[in-house]
């Protein structure tokens, strides 16, 4: 018995003595999003977990589940809150989920053009939004990746005002978006990511407005026609993670945390915007045809119907704020 105690000591002193690694895991985190597998996002999203294994010398590594594996855009964002996934890259429809009086934020129609957005996000504004999410629902943004203009998409040709009348347009979940496209003279209904391929499909609605690699990714240039050159707003992703989840980490792991969110950013966003051109014309590839057409009377009529339809249940200091944005 005192034997067997010995070599039990003597074996575990020398696993003890073993050199310790500092590549062993500690944490894979999930990461879940709703677009496909191809394109700036996800490519970005490789690059964010490439990144933060270099910084954590293989300690923290990040798996992906794209293509809404682990849930629709809201579920994710709700589950990123709970603790039952890790984080998530979401539109900014948040915004309006969780602190809807700040909604003029996602109005379209207020950005000037996607220069202009950007100032919006990178400034005081995005600023405040990202405190106010963080205050709200322990939501923090570790960063906004941008994924360019939203642009309109239908069965048929759309070039007048005329034309939307009663369209039956796929919005995201968010009040402030349909709302506008009611102004428009059109028939929003929300329609999870997931499920707008089908939707189109089958009729239930006939257009949808996104960026480019949405279009793409999603292959709805099987079930629409016409790409009309709306630039309607301009778009980003948030890279959200959860405050506790965050405070729960290392000090130097929250850094290479936020430092690789940064630089996989500035890489998505290299991808998005030199992408454009060539996205465009894989689409057309696909037989979609692109519309040019004049938005002024678009934009005019939206601004003109803002401060009656918006004024009474929105914050409109913020609106002002997005306007006068230089």
């Amino acid at each position: 018995m005192k034997k067997l105690l010995t070599i039990l000591l003597v074996t575990v002193m020398a696993v003890m003595s073993l050199p310790t690694t500092s590549s062993a895991l500690v944490k894979e985190f999930k990461l879940g999003y709703i677009t496909n597998p191809i394109g700036p996002l996800h490519e970005g999203a490789l690059k964010f977990g490439e990144l933060l294994k270099q910084k954590t010398n293989g300690q923290y590594t990040v798996k992906v589940f794209p293509s809404g594996q682990l849930g629709n855009e809201r579920e994710l964002t709700e589950a990123v809150i709970l603790g039952t996934i890790d984080m998530t890259l979401s539109g900014p429809t948040p915004v309006s989920w969780y602190t809807p009086e700040y909604s003029m934020v996602n109005c379209p129609f207020i950005y000037k053009d996607l220069q202009h957005y950007m100032r919006v996000w990178d400034g005081e504004v995005g600023k405040f939004i990202n405190d106010k999410l963080l205050e709200k629902m322990g939501l923090v943004v570790l960063d906004n990746w941008y994924r360019g203009p939203r642009y309109l998409t239908a069965k048929k040709e759309i070039k007048t005002l005329d034309d939307l009348k009663g369209l039956k347009i796929r919005v995201p979940e968010a009040e402030i978006t349909l709302e506008t496209w009611k102004i428009l003279g059109t028939n929003p209904t929300p329609v999870a990511w997931n499920e707008l391929y089908l939707a189109l499909q089958q009729g239930v609605v006939e257009a949808q407005e996104n960026p480019f690699e949405m279009i793409q990714s999603a292959s709805l240039y099987d079930v629409q026609k016409y790409i009309m050159n709306t630039q309607h707003v301009a778009s980003h992703y948030f890279l959200l993670i959860s405050d506790k989840q965050l405070k729960n980490l290392p000090t130097d792991v929250q850094k290479a945390i936020k430092e690789a969110a940064i630089e996989a950013g500035e890489y998505q966003d290299k991808l998005m915007l030199q992408g454009e051109t060539d996205r465009l014309a894989e689409l057309k590839s696909k037989g979609m045809i692109f519309v040019e057409l004049d938005m002024k009377p678009w934009f005019d009529l939206v601004l003109s119907k803002i401060p009656e339809t918006f004024s009474k249940k929105y914050n409109m200091d913020i609106y002002n704020k997005v306007i006068n944005t230089k």
